[in-house]
């Protein structure tokens, strides 16, 4: 890596505001420093970040790029370090809230991405889904009084990665968490839920010369026939031109039903001699 300063934004939703999420690589000959100075301040809600676990997903998205054959030990992480102002969003300080840090902690990754593909390009996938999409679902106090089930589960699902340089992204795959995505039969057994569809979401990979993993849909209602709800996650971005992905390759995707007719041509540029119904 050639030394240097190379910067990268994020922007999120929140609850009081937008966050912004920013951060500065410092590139030298004696190590490497990942500074968030510029991110947004705490929040009142349970969305800031303890430092240790943003530094953690940082120090860990900078690893799976530089030296990733070197085991992790006090000597090859020594060279990384991370800092950010105290108060800071991602980094919080007694007392504010940290419930659901992962939120915003999990994002870090991306955005030392778009540091290091300034100072790597070719080697850095594209942005992904990011942080795992989790569905706390408890029954209501009045159902344990009139003695109906009792019970807590907290569904974890997950979106896409974003597309590698040589290969498409993961559909429905956790990255940077690496947490496998809630069973539908674990589920239905210790809660009273049905799930009636669980599918990747046509579309939902970026394109490009490779594509990103695919976002999923996921059905449910209640046991007892009640409609509840659909819950969908987002895909991952693509990489590269998509008029120079392999035209198999567009092919398979289309006859899969990963993309549309209209993104096959008007997008990757596949000329049909006949246009699918």
């Amino acid at each position: 890596m050639p030394p240097g300063v190379y910067e990268s934004q994020l922007r999120a939703d929140g609850y009081e505001a937008e966050i912004e999420l920013y951060a500065r690589l410092t590139v030298t000959a004696e190590g490497v420093n990942f500074d968030f100075s510029g991110t947004s301040g705490g929040s009142r809600y349970g969305l800031n970040v303890p430092l240790n676990y943003a530094a953690a997903y940082s120090v860990f998205a900078l690893r799976c790029i530089i030296g990733p054959e070197i085991p992790n030990n006090a000597g090859s992480l020594a060279p990384f370090t991370v800092t950010a102002p105290k108060g800071c969003i991602l980094n919080a300080q007694s007392p504010a809230p940290v419930a659901m840090r992962h939120t915003l902690g999990q994002m870090t990754p991306d955005l030392i991405y778009g540091c290091l593909h300034q100072t790597l390009p070719g080697r850095v996938p594209a942005e992904g889904a990011s942080c795992m999409y989790d569905l706390p679902l408890r029954s209501a106090p009045e159902v344990a009084r009139e003695g109906g089930p009792f019970f807590a589960l907290e569904l974890a699902h997950n979106g896409g990665t974003g597309a590698r340089p040589a290969l498409d992204g993961l559909s429905a795959t956790a990255f940077p968490s690496g947490v496998w995505g809630s069973q539908v039969e674990t589920s239905e057994s210790v809660a009273p839920i049905l799930i009636t569809r669980r599918e990747l979401r046509p579309g939902s990979g970026g394109a490009g010369r490779m594509r990103g993993g695919l976002g999923q849909r996921i059905e449910l209602r209640a046991a007892n026939g009640h409609p509840f709800l659909v819950f969908e996650t987002p895909g991952g971005g693509g990489f590269g031109d998509p008029r120079a992905r392999d035209r198999q390759a567009v092919i398979d995707d289309l006859t899969n039903g990963l993309i549309s007719v209209e993104t096959a041509t008007d997008i990757y540029g596949l000329i049909l001699e006949e246009t699918p119904e």
